[in-house]
């Protein structure tokens, strides 16, 4: 195919030559003679070779149908047969061409006739040859294509005309406040899912006994760093001090850790994943921050603190014994506001949950009153609801829109103690307490899953529990056994159970790695568990010479990823646009610049009225998906499947998916293009 385009090539550029010299006589596609011009020239050449016949030819020409002879008719037959003027007998009719091998009968070349008379070969007639390609949805120069070359940017043969979207040059920005939800703005300007602006490896594990929480890497499993949570935290026992213990984790990865502060004043403390995003409080050009397990830097009041990296700390509840435990965050993204992030810290002794700024800590007055029910673990699910335990075998409910007066409680189906909460990648509540139960939506009902008690429980509670976001739910043993129990998120709820030599499980995390990790309150140490294999490792049991962490209480989502899962994985930007100022739109083609790593997709739909005020009335029409149908959609195609004819205007709605829940599309850019016979606006 290579070769045959160079010589059609070739062949064309030839004649297009010889033509110059004869302009304008030259053969149209039926191979009939043109009339010479207005200006004078006189010259009739059928085959575009610059030979004819008239005065103003560039030579004479035996065989106006052959643009490859001009003067050599009857010559060389052996190796052109059907040249004219060579000998020929029997047959009268036949066919004849005299394009580049391999066009004839391609796009719009045929062959033509000629006869055999008194021996010789005369013209052919009729034939159709390559010519130059037009763009009129026809392969004029018959090398398989169709209008190649001489289409416009939409792909028709009308001017095109194009909108564009994005921080690109000449493209009007995307405007979060007023055509996203559930989408955050990258640094770059670009658009991608909220909660998936950075690649978490870290997870948060607290010292309760100590009074720290640490900084610990989920690919090499060192402690980075270690802060202290508040001022009380030197000579203390446990359950005494500041005693942090339930975390929530951020879409960057900083923490905020509750501090229950038993007999004292809670708190609550956000600490920087990075120091590259710490603020340089005393202006002297450095961090003053953690280096790691053993660097501590002074934490003396409430006021008060040395390490640049804990970012705010907030004193809550109204009096000693207020006992801050739930503590959960979540974004307010909405399609006429700019999105903000609120944490909500449930004060255990004064059956409340505190909302509060998430950026600087500050209360914002706004409560949920939670009477009969104390706050002890919370989490938020996708549509808004914070769902919370109470160490009973109530589970309660807010709606975080109307936190004043939406309380609503559900029962477990047995037992009590309900104490941790998660919601899984489906959106549905799970609590771990006598057993682990999950909610059904369907029936607004909690199921039990029917999990034993280990052999050396002496409670007959289940610990902490983490969904890794991939089919399962891991749950701890509440400190009595070395395994942890395996769910398989489905309709069958089957479990099983994996050995964690050397941990007497309590706290469960699930991190950005594809790992499970269990907490030993007791020995200090943590165990890694590989999801897919299984395989275990048992880890942070060496820091100076002893575990890393003293009576870990972990409850709480310590690597984000508990958030990620329960966050939408669909975010949605879209924008209207107007077409043609006189004469009809015809909308084309709409181009998605993105980024769409496997595990991910862009959704694109539209709607087109004569009317703006209408759009909303009107269905969506499915344009395409990226990167399956590639990233230039054919809004035109998509129309016509339809049955429906371009309108004045168009409104087009992007969905940025996380099919997998883990990975997230970026959008660049977008272009929507189109054709029309006047001005556009």
């Amino acid at each position: 195919m290579k070769d045959r385009t160079v010589l059609l090539r070739s062949w064309l550029a030839v004649a297009a030559i010889a033509a110059v010299g004869c302009a304008p006589g030259s053969s149209d596609e039926s191979g009939e003679p043109d009339v010479a011009g207005d200006g004078g020239t006189d010259c009739v050449d059928r085959d575009g070779d610059g030979a004819g016949f008239g005065r103003d030819c560039a030579a004479d020409d035996c065989d106006d149908t052959d643009p490859t002879t001009t003067d050599e008719c009857g010559l060389e037959c052996d190796t052109n047969p059907q040249r004219r003027g060579c000998p020929c007998g029997g047959q009268e009719l036949r066919a004849c061409y005299h394009g580049p091998d391999g066009t004839s009968g391609v796009g719009r070349c045929t062959e033509g006739t000629q006869v055999c008379e008194d021996g010789v070969l005369g013209e052919c007639h009729e034939q159709v040859l390559p010519s130059e390609e037009l763009c009129d949805e026809a392969d004029n120069d018959c090398n398989g294509e169709v209008d190649e070359g001489v289409l416009s940017e939409c792909g028709t043969c009308m001017p095109c005309q194009d909108h564009c979207a994005g921080p690109g040059d000449g493209c009007e920005p995307f405007d979060l406040e007023e055509e996203a939800a559930h989408l955050v703005e990258t640094p770059e300007g670009y658009l991608t899912l909220e909660g998936s602006s950075s690649s978490l490896h870290v997870i948060w594990p607290s010292s309760s006994a100590t009074g720290q929480i640490l900084r610990v890497n989920t690919l090499t499993y060192d402690v980075e760093a270690a802060f202290y949570t508040g001022p009380r935290h030197v000579g203390l026992a446990i359950f005494s001090g500041d005693s942090p213990s339930r975390t929530a984790v951020d879409d960057l990865g900083n923490v905020i850790v509750a501090n229950r502060g038993f007999g004292e004043m809670s708190s609550i403390t956000k600490v920087s994943a990075s120091s590259d995003d710490c603020p340089d409080r005393n202006q002297n050009g450095s961090i003053e921050t953690s280096g790691g397990w053993s660097d501590v830097l002074p934490f003396d009041s409430h006021d008060g603190w040395e390490d640049e990296c804990i970012l705010w700390h907030t004193v809550v509840g109204d009096g000693e014994d207020a006992i801050a435990r739930a503590v959960a965050i979540h974004g307010i993204a909405e399609l006429d506001a700019a999105p903000v992030e609120r944490g909500w810290v449930g004060m255990y002794g004064e059956q409340r949950f505190l909302q509060f700024d998430t950026e600087t800590g500050e209360l914002t007055g706004v409560e949920a009153p939670t009477p009969g029910l104390s706050p002890y673990g919370a989490a938020v699910d996708r549509e808004g609801f914070l769902w919370f335990t109470a160490m009973t075998s109530a589970v309660g409910r807010v709606d975080t829109t109307d936190p004043e007066d939406s309380l609503v409680t559900f029962m477990l189906p047995q037992g009590d103690g309900a104490m941790r909460v998660i919601v899984d990648e489906n959106d549905a509540p799970w609590i771990s307490g006598n057993d682990l139960f999950r909610f059904d939506r369907d029936r607004d009902v909690f199921e039990a899953v029917g999990l034993v008690p280990g052999p050396s429980s002496t409670t007959g509670m289940m610990g902490g529990l983490a969904s890794d976001g991939r089919g399962s739910i891991w749950v701890g043993t509440y400190t009595d056994d070395e395994l942890v129990y395996r769910v398989s998120n489905d309709d069958d709820l089957e479990w099983h159970t994996i050995p964690t030599p050397g941990t007497a499980t309590f706290g469960m995390a699930a991190d950005f790695e594809g790992q499970a990790w269990t907490f030993g309150y007791n020995d200090g140490t943590a165990t890694v568990i590989d999801v897919e294999t299984e395989q275990t490792q048992r880890v942070l049991a060496d820091c100076g010479g002893a575990a890393c962490l003293s009576a870990p209480y972990v409850r709480g989502d310590i690597t984000g990823l508990q958030r990620r899962n329960a966050l939408d994985p669909n975010g949605r930007w879209g924008r209207a646009w107007g077409g043609c100022t006189e004469g009809d739109t015809d909308w084309q083609r709409i181009v998605v610049d993105a980024d769409t790593p496997a595990g991910s997709s862009i959704v694109v739909v539209a709607r087109t009225g004569d009317d703006v005020a209408d759009l909303s009335a009107l269905p969506w029409l499915p344009v395409g998906t990226v990167p399956e149908d590639g990233t230039e959609l054919d809004l035109a195609a998509a129309l016509a499947r339809a049955g429906q004819e371009s309108g004045r205007y168009l409104e087009v709605e992007i969905t940025l998916r996380s099919d997998d829940r883990r990975t997230a599309p970026v959008l660049r850019g977008l272009h929507v293009q189109w054709s029309c016979p006047g001005s556009v606006d």
